[in-house]
């Protein structure tokens, strides 16, 4: 039997399945986002390492944020670099997952002196909203001539 004493809790309990359901299409929202981010970032570091392995690093340096300061590339210097492996040994991600750490070893030949020579660059990658796009804040490797 209805009683309509027990009505304002059945709107109660109403309410807070509604609110419960609510929060969890948001989280699953978030959760989609934050995927098709890190989709993305892939994609970006996948294209990231192909130019720098082809020696394209006019095309590379459009990786780096323009905000970031720093000196002029001098693109010559690059001239007798070959890279000839790019292995990332770390990864760290943000909670939010608008931001990625990386540590890559990367080796590479000095043409000139037939001289293989290993770094390990520490990459801070930040995803922005404005454009939907991941850049690189280190600029490109610190290659030692």
């Amino acid at each position: 039997m209805y009683d309509p004493k027990s009505a304002p809790d059945v709107i109660r309990f109403t309410r807070g399945c509604l609110a419960c359901f609510m929060i969890i299409i948001l989280a699953g929202c978030a959760g989609i986002a934050g995927k098709g981010r890190l989709s993305k970032f892939s994609e970006v570091v996948r294209s990231y390492e192909d130019a720098l392995e082809r020696s394209d690093y006019r095309k590379a340096s459009k990786f780096v944020d323009p905000s970031v300061e720093g000196e002029l590339v001098d693109y010559k210097k690059f001239a007798n670099i070959k890279i000839v492996r790019h292995k990332v040994t770390n990864v760290q991600v943000s909670e939010d997952q608008k931001s990625i750490e990386q540590d890559v070893e990367i080796q590479y030949f000095l043409l000139d002196r037939n001289r293989l020579k290993t770094i390990n660059d520490h990459q801070v990658w930040q995803y922005k909203e404005e454009g939907k796009v991941w850049l690189l804040q280190t600029g490109l490797p610190k290659l030692v001539h």
